[in-house]
């Protein structure tokens, strides 16, 4: 948990910086497969305006995870530079526990797909073939056979198919 205690926070403001298990994500809520690899290390300043608690820092985690193109195993570092957690009229008796607000900070700057790497060329449609690791076998035999259906009849196009719907 990262807590503070607001009554110990000076007018320079406290610093807070460590790990927390990576549990604290609960990224089994996610539809594609990811798991932590590493602990949540979190670098934050807390400081005091009136009675409000003012937070900002940075956290990060590294993360296990399929790639969502093709599908193998890679690492992605998930970190928030610019954390900002403001926190009206805080009780100034009780310690209060900041983990919530970093969680949600960091799954907010999580990317809806996870990739490899940038320019990941995925899966062949027909053979599966990872198009990164192997080059596709049936390419060539593919494009030939859509070519000779495509030009059996003569007119025949790749847009054929939609001629045949009927409204």
């Amino acid at each position: 948990m990262i807590r503070i205690n607001p009554a110990n926070i000076g007018m320079e403001g406290e610093h807070l910086s460590g790990e927390e298990d990576a549990a604290l994500l609960d990224l089994s809520t996610f539809p594609q497969k990811i798991a932590p690899k590493s602990a949540v290390k979190y670098d934050l300043h807390a400081s005091l305006a009136g009675k409000d608690l003012i937070v900002t820092g940075s956290a990060k985690v590294l993360l296990l995870s399929e790639c969502a193109v093709c599908l193998d195993e890679t690492e992605y570092l998930l970190a928030k530079k610019d954390i900002c957690i403001h926190v009206e009229n805080i009780p100034m008796d009780n310690f209060y526990d900041l983990t919530d607000e970093v969680r949600e900070n960091l799954l907010l700057s999580m990317p809806m797909r996870i990739k490899c790497k940038e320019d990941c060329k995925g899966l062949c449609l027909s053979c599966g073939a990872n198009l990164n690791k192997e080059k596709c076998t049936c390419k060539k035999s593919r494009k030939t056979a859509v070519k000779t259906e495509n030009t059996a009849n003569g007119e025949k196009t790749d847009w054929s198919a939609l001629d045949q719907l009927k409204f």
